[in-house]
């Protein structure tokens, strides 16, 4: 029988830790006596210690997000540049207010998706090619795949 690995990682967590040096006096401030609130029961004795853990994760990981916030995950692919992430978020903006600025924009993002597509394939290739010298053909397939 054979298990399939889970694609997404567990336990992690989507703080914003750009700001955390700024509230870090707030996060100790306000953190340790809301955790301490939340954490506090008044029967250790008869609970696991699993079910203990897991609430003082969860205190954790509340407060966290309540100071110091969060961060939303983009999901972008691997070979679309930055240049044209900007690109694509000039045009959402101009969507609704200019068609014409809109009109162009959306070309451009075109454009630049179809270069970074090609870049992205003829890397592959030099590096299909290079493999393929070397004689190391399940690294090859690997690569394929």
């Amino acid at each position: 029988m054979t298990t399939r690995v889970s694609r997404y990682q567990k336990g992690k967590t989507n703080l914003d830790f750009t700001e955390a040096r700024d509230s870090e006096w707030q996060w100790h401030q306000l953190g340790h006596v809301q955790v301490c609130n939340s954490i506090q029961t008044d029967n250790h004795a008869s609970t696991p210690p699993e079910d203990l853990w897991k609430g003082t994760k969860t205190a954790l990981l509340e407060v966290a997000r309540k100071t110091i916030g969060s961060v939303k995950s983009q999901k972008k692919k691997k070979w679309i540049s930055d240049e044209t992430f900007a690109a694509i978020r000039e045009k959402r903006e101009a969507k609704g207010k200019d068609k014409n600025r809109y009109q162009e924009l959306k070309a451009e993002v075109q454009r630049k998706l179809r270069v970074d597509k090609q870049q992205q394939l003829e890397g592959m290739n030099t590096e299909l090619e290079a493999v393929n010298l070397k004689g190391n053909s399940r690294q090859l397939f690997q690569t394929v795949k």
